[in-house]
């Protein structure tokens, strides 16, 4: 996005809670997917002293309660803004790793955010903001 108060919009609006049950939904079925894929594999390894049940304790955790989105942040990149989440990684090549696995593992969630974001996407040149991006 290239507007810096519909980035910040966005962020808000996601941060309000009222598209919780919409992203808490792909992010269970892009998670049953990416595991099932996982699991298909025969180099997939559970933990040695784990017995559990692997579609319930991703279930347990996609569902459980807790905020979504506090952790992401605006971040100004080429004269747009784009929506981001830190994470650590000690060397380049593990973040481009991570970068080029998000698409691959969370298919429904990019797609429902991009949706989100497509209006904002659209708005009007020139009201871009750098001072939003500060007061997250």
């Amino acid at each position: 996005m290239t507007d810096a108060r519909a980035a910040h919009a966005l962020l808000l609006e996601l941060r309000d809670g009222r598209h919780d049950a919409a992203f808490r939904a792909a992010c269970l079925a892009d998670t049953r997917e990416w595991y099932a894929r996982m699991a298909a594999d025969r180099s997939f390894a559970r933990p040695a002293d784990w017995h559990g049940d692997l579609e319930a304790e991703v279930e347990r955790v996609v569902t459980g309660a807790g905020k979504l989105f506090e952790e992401l942040v605006l971040v100004p990149e080429r004269g747009r803004f784009a929506l981001a989440k830190n994470l650590l990684c000690a060397r380049p090549e593990h973040a481009r790793r991570a970068t080029g696995l998000l698409p691959a593992v969370q298919p429904r969630q990019l797609r429902l955010l991009g949706e989100l974001a497509e209006p904002a996407a659209g708005a009007p040149a020139g009201s871009s903001d750098p001072a939003l991006v500060a007061g997250q």
